[in-house]
């Protein structure tokens, strides 16, 4: 576009824009349609192939475009580069619905590393391809043959995704979906209600706000005397080689575990900024090379991070039988973040580069804030007890001591293993690995008789939430997951679950798996309420999406269906 418009700020940044907008904007609407529709994957094979063909157009007019009118050239680029950023904008809701329903939720992180690991070797070698080729080539023609190699690689990426399939989707597709309307009102619902959700959307819009200093750090960096493209090849490197942690972390110590350290880290990069600019000159001229490739590097790891950590909680957060209208919702949300980079050269021109960076820094503060709360809603925190316990929890004598405090004599030794029953939501892989931490031996399909399933307790926001719980009766039976899991880690789930406490407590019951094969199971048990509430929307979507999960009788599936969430 620079080279079409002979230089033209304008007409580059208008193009930028359109490419984050249209990827952007058209999600809501794909969310809505999509979320109603048995299958995704055609949403995906017009997103990635129309984008794929929209480039090979572009490349087509490039081509032909050496002999036709400069002007007519542009306008019609804008026209079908317009169609590339909106077409691509459909892969988006497809793409994140069909990898969260077909990679377990304790693989996706290593899944993402790996695809931007990949993508960014392949990004390398098409860079050298194509500096070969617009050296060896007129410029159109060479464009073209550049934007040709990049149709024919997309169009690879979508052959090779859509070979793999999708899985069924979960619930039931509506003959008569509502409304538009409808759909945005229940968004406005999402909002309202789902305080994960909404932590989520704050601190990603921090995020955003951090990230408008982007473009800043090269001004920056370049006027103290280090070429653009060292520091861009340091920004890369810090990418790449920072994946592997990252799928690491977000697997093993959580989604939410990723999202702070990947706050944290983006404090890092403006704060050094900042000091060299406060330095003031008083640091020789050799320093500002490694300092800068010091900054770059840290900003491609934290960018990196970030991105693998807002996609795979993105598909943790949203429940199974939903996520393309979360998704929809999300990315609507989030997409007024595009503008905040203006914001900031706004900013940069009133003020000075310094003011931006300050800026940045503070916004990366806020967001660790932001995803600290999040995490003390996810644990269910009420009380700083709570971190405690799970400090506590970590040693099998003090775990002892403190029980004996509450009465309760804890048996066994620590590598004894046992069963334990799950019928709420620690069905889930997201609750029970994920936020519970938890690393089950093997499972079954089981059910105890003698109990009936109540959601009979107090949850949070009070009156619109009521976690499950058992209650005596004989002829009644509840179906959950037995989990074979070691003495320690259920200490570990105690601390969690808030055990010794007011409120659950042990109970051990005699259950059968689905064979009829006996299992003596602990379990954990309350003190109700006399008259039953109505679980979260989330907390009911975790029961349902686990229990189809592991396979647990059809008929138990219904049952649980017919449960009404709080509204």
């Amino acid at each position: 576009m620079h080279g079409l418009t002979g230089g033209s700020a304008l007409a580059v940044g208008a193009a930028a824009t359109i490419a984050r907008a249209g990827w952007l904007l058209p999600q809501l609407v794909v969310g809505y349609v999509a979320q109603h529709r048995a299958r995704r994957m055609p949403f995906y094979v017009i997103g990635a192939f129309g984008r794929a063909i929209c480039l090979a157009a572009l490349a087509g007019l490039l081509w032909l475009g050496a002999g036709l009118s400069g002007d007519a050239v542009v306008a019609v680029f804008f026209v079908v580069w317009t169609l590339y950023a909106f077409v691509g904008g459909i892969v988006a809701v497809p793409y994140n619905d069909i990898v969260a329903r077909s990679v377990p939720s304790d693989r996706r992180s290593r899944l993402l590393a790996v695809r931007f690991f990949g993508g960014g070797v392949l990004a390398l070698l098409v860079a050298a391809a194509a500096h070969q080729i617009l050296a060896a080539l007129p410029f159109h023609a060479g464009y073209a043959a550049v934007l040709l190699l990049g149709a024919m690689l997309l169009l690879a990426s979508a052959l090779c995704f859509v070979s793999a399939g999708e899985p069924a989707v979960p619930g039931t597709v509506l003959d008569a979906p509502p409304g538009f309307g409808a759909f945005l009102r229940a968004g406005f619902a999402v909002m309202r209600d789902d305080r994960r959700f909404q932590l989520f959307l704050i601190a990603q819009w921090l995020g955003g706000t951090a990230a408008m200093a982007l473009p800043f750090y090269v001004l920056q960096a370049t006027s103290a005397g280090p070429a653009a493209a060292i520091l861009l090849g340091a920004q890369t490197a810090g990418a790449l080689l920072s994946n592997p942690l990252w799928g690491w972390w977000g697997d093993k110590l959580g989604k939410t575990s990723l999202l702070a350290v990947v706050a944290m880290l983006g404090i890092v990069p403006p704060s050094l900024t900042l000091a060299w600019i406060a330095a003031g000159g008083s640091w020789p001229d050799a320093a500002a090379l490694p300092w800068f490739i010091l900054v770059f590097g840290l900003l491609g790891a934290a960018g990196n991070g970030a991105t693998i950590a807002q996609l795979g909680y993105l598909m943790e957060v949203s429940p199974n039988e939903r996520r393309p209208a979360y998704s929809g919702y999300f990315n609507a949300l989030i997409a007024p973040t595009t503008l905040l980079p203006t914001l900031a050269a706004a900013l940069a021109e009133a003020t000075s580069y310094t003011a931006v960076f300050a800026a940045s820094a503070a916004a990366s503060l806020l967001q660790v804030a932001a995803v600290g709360r999040l995490h003390g809603v996810e644990i269910g925190r009420s009380r700083p007890l709570f971190r405690w316990r799970r400090w506590v929890a970590r040693s099998w004598l003090l775990s002892r001591c403190r029980y004996r405090l509450h009465g309760i004599r804890l048996e066994g030794r620590a590598r004894d293993e046992i069963w334990y029953f799950a019928f709420g939501a620690n069905m889930h892989d997201t609750s029970f690995l994920e936020r519970r931490g938890m690393r089950p031996l093997k499972w079954r399909v089981g059910r105890v008789r003698g109990y009936r399933l109540r959601f009979n307790l107090d949850g949070r926001p009070k009156g619109r939430a009521a976690p499950a719980n058992l209650c005596a009766d004989p002829a009644a039976e509840v179906w959950g997951v037995l989990y074979r899991i070691r003495r320690r880690d259920l200490v570990r789930l105690d601390s969690t679950e808030g055990v010794p406490g007011r409120r659950y407590r042990h109970l051990w019951v005699e259950a059968e798996d689905s064979d009829g094969n006996p299992a003596r199971a602990v379990t954990f048990i309350a003190d109700g309420n006399p008259i039953d509430g109505n679980p979260s929307l989330r907390y009911l979507t975790l029961m349902r999406d686990g229990a189809r999960a592991h396979g647990l009788p059809e008929d138990w599936v219904r049952f649980l269906e017919n449960v009404k969430a709080a509204t």
